[in-house]
């Protein structure tokens, strides 16, 4: 989107005004309905210092990791959470996910 000279301005401006990022996916609920899997990113200084790095923005998803106080979380914790209180079925929440491995592991860890 942005040429090799706009990116290092668009990364402070992001990292300054950003607040919130929101993602959901729709999954099938065991009730037959459909239900949220989030991902929440909030502003903090390590992600506004993994924005401004070009070097760290693929590592954005482990500041969820150690910012789960904040309020943030992954679609794998939010897979793991919604399978464990049978919210949806273990098989739709492994097609969702995009680290299965992780989310297995996630799944055991909190059974």
């Amino acid at each position: 989107f942005f040429t090799e000279e706009e990116k290092p301005s668009m990364r402070i401006n992001l990292s300054n005004n950003l607040l919130a990022i929101m993602c959901q996916m729709l999954l099938p609920a065991s009730s037959g309905k459909r239900l949220p899997a989030v991902e929440v990113y909030r502003h903090s200084a390590a992600l506004r210092e993994y924005i401004l790095d070009a070097s760290k923005t693929a590592e954005i998803a482990e500041v969820i990791q150690t910012n789960q106080e904040d309020g943030m979380i992954d679609f794998n914790h939010s897979l793991a959470a919604h399978v464990l209180a049978d919210r949806i079925a273990k098989k739709d929440a492994i097609s969702a996910s995009m680290n299965v491995e992780k989310l297995t592991s996630l799944i055991k860890g909190m059974e």
